[in-house]
């Protein structure tokens, strides 16, 4: 009797986190930000106490190249990014990430982007210490939007 209800309360817990909107919240960010800006961005992060004054940094990444998104661009950018065929909810990768891309959304995300070796998202919520991590399927459209706005 004790296992089947443990069963069936597992059963129910999984059921109802995998029917709520999994990136629910940074989704709805990039919904409402007016402003975008792209980075393309070296791969290793530097340390606070090395990171040069002449330099540009995102989230310790340094800054190579920076782009706003025009308004008539935005939309294919932001429609990959909301698009949940891009993402792999389960996050079985357990490759290192180096990411290239930085998209900043307003003053509320900075997402860095990992494309290859190996696709990953990571998301940061300005305000929350909690940093989520999300694998990306192999040539996403959302690195695709990105290279078409990098150039590369």
């Amino acid at each position: 009797m004790i296992r089947s209800l443990s069963f069936l309360f597992f059963t129910s817990v999984v059921i109802v986190s995998c029917s709520r909107p999994v990136y629910q919240e940074e989704f709805s960010i990039v919904n409402k930000t007016n402003t975008v800006t792209l980075f393309e961005i070296d791969p290793f992060p530097v340390e606070l106490n090395k990171q040069s004054t002449s330099e540009r940094y995102i989230e310790n990444y340094r800054i190579k190249e920076s782009i706003e998104v025009a308004d008539s661009s935005r939309h294919t950018l932001l429609k990959a990014m909301v698009a949940p065929d891009n993402y792999i909810p389960d996050n079985s990768r357990g490759c290192e990430f180096f990411p290239r891309f930085a998209i900043k959304f307003g003053e509320k995300m900075v997402t860095l982007i990992s494309t290859k070796p190996c696709p990953k998202i990571e998301y940061h919520i300005t305000g929350k210490d909690q940093i989520k991590i999300v694998d990306l399927i192999e040539n996403s459209t959302i690195e695709k939007s990105l290279i078409y706005h990098i150039g590369n």
